[in-house]
Parts: structure tokens; C-alpha cells; sequence
């Protein structure tokens, strides 16, 4: 009867650290403008989509002929 030894791998080396996060360009300054410009549209459209979901049972009403 063969006899299997079991086959230890040998030690993986030690990952090098990673590396450091790169320095901000500036980028985040576009954040602003773009937030100041969506914030305000995204409020208005949740405001007519509001107005526009309440007024669809208004608009059933008066085309489903009552039988």
C-alpha cells in the first residue's frame, strides 16, 4: 500500500506594504459647483414628479367611462 505524504507548500513571502495614497490634485474643488448644481435640480424633479403622480387619478377618472 503506497503511502502519500502530504505536500506542505512552501511559505509565501510577506507582501510589501501599499504603497501611499496619492496626493489630491484639486480635484475634489469640482465637487462643489456640481453639487450646488444637481442638489437644487434633483429637488425640483422630485417636486414634479410628485405633482404629476398625484394628478393621475384625476386624469383616470375622466377617461374610464363609468359601465
Amino acid at each position: 500500500v503506497p503511502v502519500h505524504h502530504s505536500v506542505v507548500p512552501p511559505p509565501r513571502p510577506l507582501l510589501p506594504p501599499p504603497p501611499p495614497p496619492a496626493p489630491s490634485r484639486g480635484g475634489g474643488l469640482l465637487a462643489g459647483p456640481l453639487l450646488l448644481f444637481c442638489c437644487p435640480l434633483i429637488v425640483l424633479f422630485l417636486a414634479a414628479a410628485t405633482i404629476v403622480l398625484s394628478l393621475i387619478p384625476v386624469y383616470v377618472e375622466k377617461s374610464v367611462p363609468v359601465v
